[in-house]
């Protein structure tokens, strides 16, 4: 009997364990995936990268439209990851795993796993990240103002991060002071880090626009001269304030003043005098530009099909065959929200009650600023064409390719040309560089330009710290990063 007994309380307990260790494994898994999601959205180096670029656009008004739609796509790709699938809903296992993590974790005297609210945090950065992307930076801010806070017990990288694109925004929408404090408050939790290196540089590039603010308000020049040079220096809070106490203004001076407006945010507005500007005939130029601001709006920050259409039809009008050609390759390239889909999961899941008023919050928003996003779209059949033609494949630091006939660098970027437009992006982040031929082709071989010499016949380059390594047929060399000028296919 006592034998029996035994043999029976150890095949229990045997059962009991193996399904504790199944727990655990279930919540430490899901606790894996949740990071996993983070660090792709948050993917901080390569973000800081793209922030220092974008800020310098900001502040330079730069009129890119080739690098805007790129820069578009990288985001809408980062801010896409999605390891969770459809939410972190906790099951059985996962529930009794959590619990027992958590005891442990109290008797060694951590923080709770609250996995369910690091979901949830996730979904609201995307949300932001949705925001700045397609040029609502006050929603955006006010989301980051409110991850701020949420994150301050922690701190760390998730906490500058917040703080970076916090500081973007807020630059924007004309408050230089509180951008600067947001970055000053970076160098003072994390010295030493690329994000307080990133912080520095940000601060630098806000002052000096402040010094030519000063300079622009105080000099001699007319209203109408001075809101001219503040939009031209990227100030487009305070070009708006002085556009709206003009009087009627000149065609060339209202693009400038509908430029600003869209930059706020406000692309309601935008839209509509771009519409009446891509009409007029007084000045072609500022018409093919102002639908082009169109087409951006409309077939990549948001604004649906209506207006993508409409910008389509004035291109034909306007003989513009090239932003037709480029608009379709940037709209290919961008990916829908998946935070819109999380958003509609909570509205509708009964098991997320706990959240139903922050995604109310949410979808209404999105409703309101960008109902376009809403749209239900039918699925595209993917269809997958091979390379006809060789390419230079360049790796950046976060994982993605971007393919290339030949490419060049100027300073601290790369630009990289695919036999119809130039694509730049920030040097530092690239890692390697090979080619891509197709099978049915014969090998194909780069000529590098490097310092004062020629190498001919390289195969790859990879970086190593601040050395490339050149791979040719025959030997391997070694160069200074900055020692390379250009590359071309042959």
């Amino acid at each position: 009997m006592n034998r029996n007994f035994l043999i029976l309380a150890i095949f229990v307990l045997s059962v009991f364990f193996i399904l504790i260790a199944e727990a655990i494994l279930s919540i430490k898994m899901l606790e894996l995936r949740v990071q996993l999601t983070k660090s792709q959205i948050m993917n901080y180096e390569f973000s800081s990268e793209v922030l220092k670029h974008k800020f310098r656009q900001m502040l330079g008004s730069q009129q890119d439209i080739t690098q805007e739609i790129y820069t578009s796509a990288m985001e809408s790709r980062v801010l896409n990851s999605d390891i969770l699938g459809s939410d972190a809903k906790l099951g059985i296992n996962e529930t009794i795993g959590l619990g027992i993590v958590n005891l442990v974790r109290k008797l060694s005297l951590k923080s709770f796993l609250k996995l369910s609210e690091d979901h949830r945090r996730i979904v609201k950065l995307q949300f932001a990240f949705l925001m700045e992307k397609n040029q609502l930076c006050k929603i955006a801010s006010e989301k980051y103002s409110e991850l701020e806070e949420e994150f301050s017990g922690s701190g760390g990288d998730d906490l500058s991060f917040v703080y970076l694109h916090n500081a973007y925004c807020i630059a924007l929408l004309g408050d230089q002071p509180k951008a600067i404090q947001k970055l000053e408050e970076i160098l003072r939790r994390q010295p030493g880090t690329h994000f307080a290196e990133s912080a520095s540089i940000l601060i630098s590039v806000l002052r000096e626009s402040s010094r030519q603010q000063e300079e622009i308000n105080s000099s001699s020049s007319s209203e109408l001269e001075k809101a001219r040079a503040l939009y031209l220096s990227g100030q487009y809070a305070l070009a708006l304030d002085k556009f709206n106490i003009l009087g009627p203004l000149s065609v060339e001076d209202s693009y400038m003043k509908t430029r600003s407006t869209e930059k706020l945010g406000d692309l309601k507005s935008a839209v509509l005098e771009y519409s009446k500007l891509a009409s007029q005939r007084r000045n072609l130029a500022i018409a093919k530009e102002s639908n082009r601001r169109l087409m951006l709006i409309g077939a990549i920050y948001g604004g649906g099909a209506e207006i993508t259409k409409t910008a389509e039809e004035n291109a034909l009008k306007l003989n513009d065959k090239e932003i037709l050609e480029i608009s379709k390759a940037g709209a290919a390239l961008q990916q829908s929200p998946v935070v819109v889909q999380n958003i509609k999961r909570w509205l509708e899941s009964p098991d997320n009650k706990k959240y139903a008023e922050e995604a109310l919050s949410l979808n209404k928003q999105i409703k309101e600023f960008a109902p376009a996003l809403l749209e239900e779209k039918a699925p595209a059949p993917k269809v997958i064409k091979p390379e006809e033609t060789a390419r230079i494949v360049v790796k950046l630091s976060d994982g993605r390719n971007i393919r290339g006939v030949s490419f060049s660098v100027h300073g601290s970027e790369l630009s990289i040309n695919n036999s119809r437009f130039d694509v730049s992006i920030p040097y530092s982040v690239v890692t390697s560089v090979t080619i891509d031929s197709p099978p049915s082709s014969e090998a194909h071989r780069m000529d590098l330009s490097i310092k004062n010499e020629q190498v001919s016949g390289v195969i790859s380059i990879a970086r190593e710290n601040d050395s490339l390594i050149v791979k040719t047929e025959e030997k391997e060399l070694r160069f200074k990063t900055e020692d390379l000028k250009s590359a071309i296919l042959h």
